[in-house]
Order: C-alpha cells, then sequence, then structure tokens
C-alpha cells in the first residue's frame, strides 16, 4: 500500500491519524518550507487556544 493510499484511508477514518502521516510525509520528503508551516501552525493553534482560554474564562469570573 503506498503512503498516498494510507493518507486517502487516514483521512476518511480519523483526522488524527491522518495528521499524524502527514507530518510523517513532510519530514521523509524533507520539504523544510511545509514543516516550517505546520510548526507555526501548531504554535499558533497553541497561543490561539490558550488565549481564548484566557478571554472566556477571565469573562466569566467578571460576572
Amino acid at each position: 500500500m503506498q503512503l498516498q493510499d494510507k493518507l486517502a484511508a487516514a483521512k476518511e477514518c480519523s483526522p488524527q491519524l491522518y495528521d499524524d502521516l502527514y507530518w510523517k510525509k513532510a519530514c521523509e520528503r524533507e520539504d523544510r518550507f511545509e514543516r516550517k508551516i505546520l510548526f507555526y501552525q501548531v504554535i499558533f493553534n497553541f497561543i490561539a487556544f490558550n488565549t481564548s482560554s484566557y478571554l472566556f474564562g477571565s469573562s466569566s469570573k467578571q460576572d
């Protein structure tokens, strides 16, 4: 089974597994730009989650 077939099957079954396989594929190709984009996506998601948690948490405490 080719990696593309695994990616297609994983995307249908589990988005998390698809993301893991996509990350593995990007690392195997040593595509620096794509790895950098994925890295910044993880960092941005972390910051966005913490910011929204802080804002929604502090707004509920003001009531």
